[in-house]
């Protein structure tokens, strides 16, 4: 899971200007706590915020990680209902979502629900990186691929349980796999096993770009940051996380010479995690 600063965007258009309107957003809420309507997927999936989600999330999916660019849902963290209308049209209550996770989330093993009317969910028993601190409370671990929770609370561990159901575990050992031919394979292997050596004193080396090898290591680490750790890219969390101690390589060398290797090029650094 990456952290979210939903900060860096304004609200999206159409909730905006719905909330500046107290009648109107009144109105909608009372045709959902009624029981009369559903709540309108042209408002809270009108194009303005599916513009905003895409800018924050990066079409990867806000729990799992995985590549939503050919598709997703937009994903209420807690269930508008009849009982809370408001959380419909809540820009801070919408996400990104792959449709395995939307469904997978709807169990009743992560929600709260009211004591009195069970049909009522208060909370959701997750974390939401768009409010928790999700990056210091969940890791990986990097033989078994399995989430693991940093701290007793209950989200977290109910958190790492969502994440350690079987799909999500298979997918991101694919990825590591995927990533490891890389790593090994005929163009990037002799790179691969001398940055661990002679390049491994990374904050005390600067790539000469006049010289083959050193071009090969600054192109081997760019194509590490912008296919595996850039933040548009899928599990790029969980990659980070698991990288040194199945590698030998410190995130950070990859990140230092990729920047050397953008700079010398004249092309963007990728944004990265």
């Amino acid at each position: 899971m990456r952290a979210i600063n939903r900060n860096v965007i304004p609200t999206p258009t159409k909730l905006s200007r719905l909330h500046a309107d107290p009648q109107e957003l009144q109105n909608e809420l009372n045709l959902i706590s009624n029981g009369n309507k559903k709540a309108k997927g042209n408002i809270y999936g009108d194009q303005t915020v599916k513009n905003a989600l895409v800018s924050i999330y990066k079409n990867v999916c806000f729990l799992c990680q995985s590549d939503i660019s050919s598709g997703y849902d937009i994903e209420h963290f807690l269930p508008w209902s009849k009982y809370h209308p408001e959380r419909a049209y809540d820009w801070n209550n919408l996400h990104q979502s792959c449709k395995a996770c939307n469904n997978r989330k709807k169990k009743k093993i992560y929600k709260e629900l009211d004591q009195n009317e069970t049909s009522k969910v208060n909370d959701i028993l997750l974390l939401d990186p768009s409010s928790d601190n999700v990056e210091s409370l969940i890791t990986f671990d990097p033989d078994t691929c399995n989430a693991i929770s940093l701290n007793a609370d209950n989200k977290s561990n109910l958190t790492a349980i969502f994440l350690n159901e079987a799909d999500c575990i298979g997918l991101r050992k694919d990825h590591w796999i995927r990533l490891n031919k890389l790593l090994i394979s005929n163009e990037w292997l002799e790179v691969y096993f001398l940055i661990k050596k002679d390049y491994s004193d990374y904050s005390n080396t600067v790539l000469d770009f006049t010289k083959i090898i050193d071009a090969k290591v600054g192109a081997f680490c760019y194509r590490i940051s912008v296919g595996y750790l850039s933040i548009n890219k899928e599990y790029n969390i969980f990659t980070s996380r698991i990288f040194y101690e199945n590698t030998g390589v410190d995130i950070e060398l990859i990140k230092k010479y990729s920047s050397e290797h953008c700079s010398h090029h004249n092309i963007p650094l990728p944004q990265m995690v």
